[in-house]
């Protein structure tokens, strides 16, 4: 990481504020360049103990909990288990857990990056004081979700992943902790998974000149990315690069968004296009598996509509999900030198503090800290 970052503390929120307070922390070209270190860290961590946790549940069904961009990685998760093992598994969200909807013989992973928000606290005073079969996968070494869960049955697979200064939505922890996983997984299960490279660049010749691999991305990709609504289709291997999009999309504002499966875009979200069609673009990604469907959707798409397909690179389930985040983060580099748009910024003084900042333990009727065993 860059030495000469700084971040400011927020004030406090201001509930009756008509405006906001925008600011940046670290610029995400910034971000982007430290990919690889990144990588090179997240490719050396041991992942023997997370790996055989995850072989002891191969027969379960596993619901990975997460939000922001913990759910990128949850999604990863939920797709390399289901694809290793045969067994349901699926990426959800806090009030899943909250409400019990995650059925009693479901395994659970919380994906955390720091350990230390309000959900992930929530998450981990429930498994301290209701036991069931779960477990807490973290980028962050010794956090407060760590401590409440120490002498209990629920492990905290922690990694130091989380930079010490960061944008507001995640790219290097994301990275390192999707990474961490994927080897997890492609060591648990090796003859379903594959390997994961142990380099970016073996993953992909030259993403580890990262400036030249975006302004590659700049010239392929800048017809669809000056559109001002992006239609973006994936199949089930590139949901993953989905789910995150759209979390940046969300939290960077940077636009109008149209998330589809290829088959479900054939069954009518096309229609969104139709009568816009001079502000919308499509953008596809996918895997080998999912070559010829889109393909096939692609070719289907009228010439007057920019539009463009992105290979996914690895060979193997594992390496294929981590090439589809990595190509995704790369593309919203591009996305933001072509608008002129800044990714990764934050704000404060908004009503948004409160919410992430919300007390859940009254809401949610959960133990105090001091009542956790």
């Amino acid at each position: 990481m860059n030495a000469d970052r700084k971040s400011t503390p927020a004030p406090p929120p201001s509930p009756e504020a008509p405006g906001f307070d925008r600011y940046v922390v670290v610029d995400f070209d910034d971000e982007l360049r430290d990919i690889p270190a990144t990588y090179a860290a997240a490719a050396a961590v041991d992942v023997a103990p997370l790996a055989a946790w995850l072989r002891e549940h191969a027969q379960s069904p596993l619901a990975f909990v997460g939000a922001g961009g913990s759910l990128a990685v949850a999604q990863l998760g939920a797709s390399l288990h289901q694809r290793a093992t045969g067994r349901m598994a699926a990426a959800r969200e806090p009030m899943d857990l909250y409400l019990g909807d995650l059925g009693p013989d479901t395994a659970i992973v919380l994906v955390t990056a720091g350990g230390a928000h309000s959900d992930s606290l929530a998450a981990c005073k429930l498994f301290a004081a209701e036991p069931r079969d779960a477990a807490v996968f973290c980028g962050s070494t010794g956090s407060a979700g760590e401590a409440l869960l120490a002498g209990s049955a629920v492990p905290v697979f922690a990694y130091d992943l989380l930079p010490q200064v960061h944008s507001w939505v995640a790219v290097n922890v994301l990275v390192g902790q999707a990474l961490v996983l994927a080897r997890a997984y492609a060591e648990a299960f090796p003859e379903r998974l594959g390997v994961v490279p142990a380099t970016l660049d073996e993953l992909n010749p030259g993403w580890t000149q990262v400036d030249a691999s975006v302004g590659g991305l700049v010239e392929r990709l800048a017809e669809v990315l000056a559109r001002p609504m992006l239609a973006f289709l994936h199949g089930p291997d590139t949901r993953t690069a989905a789910v995150d999009l759209d979390s940046k999309f969300a939290e960077s504002g940077l636009g109008e968004l149209v998330l589809s499966e290829y088959r479900n875009f054939a069954h009518g979200r096309y229609q969104t296009l139709l009568p816009r069609q001079g502000e919308i673009a499509i953008l596809a990604m996918y895997t080998p598996r999912e070559a010829d469907i889109a393909a096939a959707t692609m070719a289907s798409i009228p010439e007057h509509l920019p539009a463009a397909g992105l290979a996914v690179p690895g060979d193997g389930a594992a390496a294929q999900q981590i090439g589809c985040l990595v190509q995704l983060m790369y593309v919203l580099g591009a996305l933001a030198r072509v608008r002129g748009i800044e990714v990764g910024w934050g704000s404060r003084n908004t009503f948004g503090d409160l919410l992430y900042d919300l007390d859940l333990s009254a809401l949610l009727g959960l133990p105090s800290p001091r009542t956790v065993s």
